[in-house]
């Protein structure tokens, strides 16, 4: 049985996500364009982006991914979880969201709390997003 105290070998760090995507030209371009993100790597059904701290967000033609992630269905319609960026200000959120919403991005939720600010948002694959400032 696993218990909670036992040291563990494995890094807590995770160094790659990878999202499926429509159509990759048009995935790499959105990316580009709305978050301003470098490509590291590219082939013709993969894009890697390279971020911050050895982190990277790689795209991939989602039949290919359907393939290596074992999934039956093409049509996602939900992708079970939220890509966060945490920014500075109320200001940059705001600044932010009207960019993606320019670039073609659909607002989901806006939330102002004691806690902070966030708007989320789907991208142009359906992923969603959510744009945050932790008040202090």
């Amino acid at each position: 049985m696993f218990s909670l105290h036992q040291r563990s070998t494995i890094q807590s760090k995770i160094n790659f996500i990878t999202l499926s995507v429509n159509n990759l030209d048009e995935s790499v371009e959105f990316y580009q364009k709305a978050f301003e993100f470098k490509i590291s790597d590219i082939n013709k059904a993969l894009c890697v982006f390279a971020l911050n701290d050895d982190f990277y967000l790689a795209i991939q033609e989602r039949n290919i991914f359907s393939l290596q992630s074992g999934e039956n269905s093409l049509d996602v319609k939900f992708s079970g979880f939220i890509l966060s960026h945490i920014v500075n200000s109320v200001k940059e959120v705001d600044d932010i969201i009207d960019r993606m919403i320019s670039f073609g991005c659909i607002i989901t939720e806006r939330l102002d709390e004691k806690w902070g600010y966030y708007v989320s948002f789907r991208d142009i694959n359906g992923h969603c997003w959510e744009i945050a400032n932790h008040k202090n």
